[in-house]
């Protein structure tokens, strides 16, 4: 007679004497560390040994590592720097759009901006959608195509609708088809390190926010608006040009169905709705700041030769929050985290004015 006993991961064949006693917990214990193999034992003697299918090549488990995951994050970095750097360094050019564009209001202006950022995850359900359905490399190329064409076009606006048009409108839809697929991927990647992954990731958009306010300021004094802007166009193209090649869906073995949820049972589970609630607000808050320091700082007296570094100093520390949140998040739990900086980041701006 032959019995089954499973183990964890293991499952074991034992013959009938071996049920009279029982394993005792140091054997239980032996028998959970081993994962690799599963042993069948027949009553003839004979053993046989099967991989286990966890960690089988066949496995959909993500690998958390390895040089294929990483260059994947380093693709969506690309991504980010391209999309969310390019919205964090708007500040910049809210200052330099109020000289630039007769009549143009701080008000007015900063409709760009936030139109900018507004699109980066309003329009993000259909390209969400298209990534559940396998088809992640069809939004990716849409949404580059799409905003380095619009970059260019900004050089031609010489009217504020036309750079409402361009910059808010058409950079920030184009960028819903960039970099929300491209969150959508880490979690086929990573697992237990997932933190800081996504930690790592943002470092891409925090680096783009450091660096093109400097870049932009420079250039403008060089060559002029219409080629700064020309040449962020070709930086962004060789970005997302890496961005696509990198960024793809991990393949698995088995066909995984996509469950068929509807918008309306979402919108009645209580606690995924007091988050996203949550989250608006948090996001609400958190970013006004970005597009008013650089004029902030003009008007107690800052020169605007060096304004600009407010822009640059905020992204480079949120870049140290990026990347040091990630790990942060694995040790004490996301929420947590959330709240304690969350609180921190409103305090600071209620000290601001």
């Amino acid at each position: 007679m032959t019995s089954t006993t499973f183990y964890a991961h293991e499952t074991r064949y034992t013959t009938g004497a071996e049920v009279e006693s029982p394993p005792s917990p140091q054997e239980r214990d032996s028998y959970s560390d081993t994962k690799s193999e599963i042993v069948q034992t027949t009553d003839e003697g004979d053993v046989e040994k099967t991989a286990n299918p966890e960690n089988s090549p066949d496995s959909d488990a993500p690998p958390d590592g390895g040089l294929a995951a990483w260059l994947v994050i380093f693709g969506c970095a690309c991504g980010g720097f391209a999309t969310f750097g390019f919205a964090n360094a708007f500040g910049v050019f809210q200052a330099y759009y109020q000289d630039r564009i007769p009549g143009a209001t701080q008000s007015t202006i900063a409709w760009i901006g936030s139109l900018q950022y507004c699109l980066i995850f309003l329009p993000a359900l259909p390209s969400g959608h298209m990534t559940d359905r396998g088809w992640l490399k069809i939004p990716l190329l849409i949404g580059s195509i799409v905003l380095v064409a619009a970059t260019f076009l900004i050089a031609e606006c010489t009217q504020l609708w036309q750079l409402i048009l361009c910059q808010g409108f058409a950079i920030g839809g184009a960028s819903s088809f960039v970099y929300p697929p491209s969150l959508a991927v880490v979690p086929q990647w990573f697992d237990k390190r997932r933190g800081r992954a996504y930690g790592a990731l943002a470092m891409g958009s925090a680096i783009g926010g450091t660096t093109l306010p400097i870049m932009v300021r420079k250039l403008l004094d060089s060559v002029g608006f219409e080629w700064t802007v020309r040449i962020l166009g070709f930086l962004f193209l060789g970005l997302l040009t890496i961005f696509n090649i990198l960024v793809r869906a991990r393949p698995t073995h088995h066909k995984h169905e996509i469950p068929k949820t509807s918008l309306a049972s979402l919108f009645k589970n209580g606690p995924y709705m007091f988050y996203t609630a949550a989250i608006t607000v948090i996001w609400l808050g958190m970013y006004a700041p970005f597009g008013f320091f650089d004029v902030y700082a003009q008007s107690i007296g800052v020169p605007p030769s060096k304004s600009f570094y407010t822009i640059v100093a905020m992204n480079g520390a949120s870049g140290i929050g990026r990347l040091s949140g990630g790990f942060w998040a694995e040790q004490f739990g996301s929420m947590n985290v959330l709240i304690l900086f969350c609180s921190v980041a409103a305090t600071t701006a209620l000290c601001w004015p």
